[in-house]
């Protein structure tokens, strides 16, 4: 499984050439979107990749945040269905009460064969250094979180004499 983020800068308008941007995406099982303004170029985009792959493909995305009532944007992820599926544990975006991050980031927990995964994007802003330091660390603390949660449990067995 091959999997990317890539931050389509104000991915809103359904001019841009879909194929253009397929033919990248089609390099991968699943992509991160990181700025998705407009959530209907969506379904221009699974049709593109499926043309350019053959392959069906599925996104999610939540809803929009931002901490300003001008700029908003959603994150979303799209896969290749035969690849990649949802699978249980965490869809959503962070909880951000410190009110550190200019966009909650967003985790997905998903499957790829037998081996599950979450994928967490996130939008850094470009502050002061200081606040950079505490979205920085604000991430590694959500990433760590997260990552505690899928640790793997190994089981046991005893044989019967």
């Amino acid at each position: 499984m091959i999997l990317c983020s890539w931050n389509v800068k104000w991915f809103k308008d359904t001019g841009r050439n879909m194929a253009q941007i397929a033919k990248v995406i089609a390099k991968f099982d699943i992509c991160g979107i990181v700025e998705l303004q407009l959530d209907l170029v969506l379904d221009d985009l699974a049709t593109a990749l499926q043309a350019e792959t053959g392959d069906s493909w599925t996104y999610i995305q939540p809803d929009r945040t931002g901490q300003s009532a001008q700029y908003f944007e959603q994150f979303a992820f799209i896969w290749r269905d035969p690849k990649v599926r949802i699978a249980s544990g965490h869809i959503g975006n962070v909880n951000d009460l410190p009110d550190i991050h200019r966009h909650e980031p967003y985790v997905v927990s998903f499957r790829s064969g037998n081996f599950d995964f979450r994928f967490m994007l996130v939008h850094t802003w470009w502050t002061t250094a200081a606040d950079r330091e505490r979205e920085v660390e604000q991430t590694a603390h959500s990433f760590r979180f997260f990552q505690a949660l899928g640790r793997e449990r190994h089981r046991t067995t005893r044989s019967k004499r």
